[in-house]
C-alpha cells in the first residue's frame, strides 16, 4: 500500500483492527512505506461491501445504491464494473476498500462511507 493512495475517510487495517483515516492520523500515514507493518489495506469482501451500503442484486454481485458500480465475485476475485458510462468498464485491479472508496469519490464527488457496523 502506498501513502499516496490514501485519503481522509479511507478505511485501513491498523495492527489488528480496522480504522477510518482521520485528519489527526493522516500525517502519520505519510511514513506508511517506511513502516509497512503498521498499516495494511483492507481486502474487498462481501462483508465490507454490505458495510458500505451495497445491496446484493444477485448471487455474488453487489451494487451501490447510487447505481455507480457493481462488484461481482467471479473466478476467486472481485471485479468492479462501472455502470456509467456505457458500455460497462471492467476493473480487475480494485482489490481493497480504500481503492473502491477513492474510485467512488472520483466518479461522484461524494464519500463512500460505512452505512452499517
Amino acid at each position: 500500500m502506498k501513502a499516496n493512495e490514501l485519503r481522509i475517510g479511507n478505511w485501513i487495517y491498523s495492527k489488528t483492527y480496522s480504522k477510518e483515516i482521520q485528519m489527526k492520523s493522516f500525517f502519520g500515514l505519510c511514513n506508511v512505506e517506511a513502516s509497512p507493518d503498521l498499516f495494511k489495506p483492507i481486502p474487498l469482501t462481501e462483508e465490507w461491501l454490505l458495510k458500505l451500503g451495497c445491496i446484493e442484486v444477485y448471487e455474488n454481485a453487489f451494487q451501490d445504491v447510487d447505481l455507480t458500480f457493481i462488484v461481482e465475485f467471479k473466478e476467486n476475485k472481485f471485479i468492479v464494473y462501472l455502470i456509467c458510462p456505457m458500455p460497462w468498464i471492467e476493473l480487475e485491479h480494485i482489490k481493497y476498500v480504500h481503492q473502491l472508496q477513492n474510485l467512488y469519490f472520483a466518479l461522484t464527488g461524494e464519500e463512500l462511507i460505512i452505512k452499517s457496523e
